[in-house]
């Protein structure tokens, strides 16, 4: 678990940059063909070590969190946020 953890923290800024310089569609996307591959790796992983890695390549995606707030914050309305907010 800290290895994902520590992987999230790591690159949530950096996802967050290249979610501004190459758009939010893209990151998110790659974002969830990581959690693909981590998924695969993890079935067929023979040894620890490939969970482990597993783990690894699912926290470096999984930190697309914020990236996704700010999708979500992108396509809302004026309007639904100001409601949200009241």
């Amino acid at each position: 678990m800290f290895s994902f953890a520590i992987m999230q923290f790591t690159f949530a800024p950096i996802l967050g940059g290249l979610s501004d310089k190459f758009g939010r569609r893209p990151v998110l996307l790659f974002a969830l063909f990581g959690y693909g591959i981590d998924y695969i790796l993890m079935a067929l992983s023979p040894t620890i070590l490939w969970l482990f890695i597993g783990r690894i390549i699912s926290g470096i995606t999984g930190a697309s969190f914020t990236t996704a707030s700010a999708y979500i914050a992108d396509v809302s309305s004026p309007e639904k946020e100001h409601k949200i907010l009241d």
